[in-house]
């Protein structure tokens, strides 16, 4: 298959910081070609309530080809859309819907990071 977008998985490291906290950083965990579709069956992008209102964070799937170490992508995680800048927030880890070791999907959704 060929896809027409670029995605890079990131994983967040904390870090601590002075006074006692922790300042959560992502690094890149793997780059891959996929396909982002944006999820049209929905009425209205699912919205999240943040510190300074209403966000709209648009469902999104990626689909991208099968191997062993897409799997290890977990919900902590995020993809970052290279051509857009768009970060999307990992809702579930990748599934093997046909079943025949072709292609993962995952779910994501448009938005800052969690």
């Amino acid at each position: 298959m060929i896809y027409a977008d670029i995605c890079r998985i990131e994983h967040p490291v904390e870090t601590p910081v002075a006074g006692g906290g922790r300042e959560i950083q992502w690094q890149e965990f793997m780059v891959l070609d996929c396909r982002i579709e944006a999820l049209r069956s929905f009425q209205a992008a699912v919205e999240r309530q943040t510190a300074g209102g209403i966000a709209s964070m648009p469902p999104v799937r990626l689909h991208f080809g099968y191997f062993a170490g897409g799997l290890a992508i977990t919900e902590a995680m995020r993809a970052v859309n290279l051509e857009t800048q768009e970060v999307m927030n990992i809702l579930s880890p990748p599934v093997d819907l046909s079943g025949m070791r072709v292609e993962l999907t995952l779910s994501a959704a448009i938005g800052k990071p969690s």
